[in-house]
């Protein structure tokens, strides 16, 4: 799959979990902080990439990656990339 076919996934289900937010919010450089995903949201998220892309994204593994970057975690790209792998494997 395409990274931006990814991305635009990744999209709708953000705004599906938020759907209070504005779209043109959510890019690829987004933070989840900054879109305001707390750990609630993470699931929620987690349900509907799990729908999209299949039972092959594993969310708690990315979120255990990502508590160990501190600040730097829970980025768009991030995300993005970890599916990419996770449907490669």
């Amino acid at each position: 799959m395409e990274r931006n076919q990814t991305f635009e996934k990744v999209r709708t289900a953000i705004l599906k979990t938020s759907p209070d937010l504005d779209p043109a919010e959510v890019t690829e450089t987004s933070s989840f902080q900054t879109l305001g995903l707390d750990s609630l949201k993470l699931v929620e998220l987690g349900v509907w990439v799990e729908q999209m892309f299949g039972e092959g994204i594993v969310l708690d593994d990315w979120v255990d990656q990502e508590s160990l970057k501190g600040r730097d975690g829970f980025s768009m790209a991030s995300f993005l990339e970890f599916i990419d792998r996770s449907l490669a494997a």
